[in-house]
């Protein structure tokens, strides 16, 4: 692996830098280039990279979310433009280092005579370091054999499909190919269909210098089915996968470490909440957003006490609630429960609390 790294720790910076459009020109300080702007801008430099670039990796302070820009200057487009590829910066309290793969992207070219990143309005950002990595055509090709046995998690689609195997080229791409649905990654099944192609034109021409057609044809279908059975046993090693995480992670985990699949440890808290919302016909469920599962988990784990989604207006009777995986969600000064910003009791309670924003809670008018 080879890699290039532009180093603003200390007072340090390489290179020469055009500024556009920033509000404030960014400061060099000894702990990095601080971006402060209240405009959107770009800073960019000629490229000093002598490799193609396959990734990057860039470290940070923020303490804020925020989503900036890797650009590249392309001479096939109008003079002075830049096409650009969005990234999430998350915040934290200590330097974050942030991977961004580009061997996925079909735009990028590998090399630009110039790059750089652009900020949006508002952005507070200390940049300490860029560093740009190259990987050779076997170190690849590894990664591609470790990508195609790594297997995908258990997910609500799983029921109906599974994405199969994939390739990627670098760790990175490997380590972030199921972050997203679809996957950020090259189907093996392309491999599948041109190594049967290979195969059927070479028993094509097998057949042609030969008397006998049998053998070639039984060849092709022996060659077939062996494609076929070593595909089998790669998926089926990602069905058994899926038991073997389930076993470790819930069924032998220690009660306060165990986690469910995707639901973490939901299950654990409707288990330690079943007593309290079962003495009640219906109750307030309050869970992550835009995640309608952890409703049908909840009415199933509770049942016949049956959770009910946020009202539109306050409620006007005592209930309880349940809250998990909302940090939104909550009791404010005044001791009203609030969600989201919007008050859905005057009066609240807490009989207990759990991990991940889980909340019991006794609710009145």
């Amino acid at each position: 692996m080879q890699s290039e790294v532009w180093n603003f720790l200390e007072g340090a910076i390489s290179g020469e830098w055009e500024v556009r459009d920033l509000s404030q020109q960014p400061i060099l300080t000894e702990k990095g280039l601080q971006v402060l702007t209240s405009s959107e801008g770009l800073i960019t430099r000629m490229s000093s990279v002598p490799f193609p670039i396959d990734a990057m990796r860039i470290e940070t302070l923020t303490a804020y979310d925020m989503e900036i820009v890797f650009a590249w200057l392309n001479p096939s487009i109008a003079q002075g433009s830049y096409l650009q590829l969005p990234f999430l910066i998350k915040a934290d309290v200590s330097p974050r280092i942030t991977s961004v793969d580009l061997t996925t992207i079909s735009e990028w070219p590998g090399r630009s005579e110039r790059l750089g990143f652009a900020f949006p309005k508002g952005t507070d950002l200390l940049i300490r370091r860029v560093e740009f990595l190259h990987w050779n055509p076997f170190e690849k090709l590894l990664e591609a054999i470790k990508s195609f046995w790594t297997f995908d998690t258990l997910n609500v689609h799983s029921v109906n499909f599974v994405w199969g195997p994939l390739l990627t080229f670098t760790p990175i791409a490997r380590m972030q190919m199921a972050n997203t649905d679809p996957p950020i990654a090259y189907s093996a099944n392309a491999v599948f269909y041109i190594l049967a192609a290979l195969v059927a034109l070479c028993c094509f021409f097998l057949a042609r210098r030969q008397t006998t057609k049998g053998k070639p044809l039984a060849l092709f279908f022996l060659a077939i089915a062996g494609l076929w059975i070593f595909y089998d046993l790669r998926m089926g090693a990602e069905i058994l996968a899926y038991a073997r995480t389930d076993w470790r992670s819930y069924i032998t985990a220690k009660p306060e470490d165990r986690t469910f699949r995707f639901f973490g440890n939901f299950y654990d808290v409707l288990e330690a909440a079943r007593p309290n919302l079962q003495k009640v016909p219906s109750y307030l469920f309050v869970g992550p957003k835009g995640e309608n599962l952890y409703l049908a988990a909840a009415r199933y784990e509770t049942y016949p006490s049956l959770p009910q989604p946020l009202p539109q207006e306050p409620i006007i009777e005592p209930t309880l609630a349940l809250t998990y995986g909302r940090p939104q969600a909550g009791i404010d000064d005044e001791g009203r429960f609030v969600v989201d910003g919007k008050i859905v009791a005057g009066s609240a309670s807490v009989i207990r609390t759990f991990p991940n924003f889980g909340l019991l809670l006794e609710l009145k008018p």
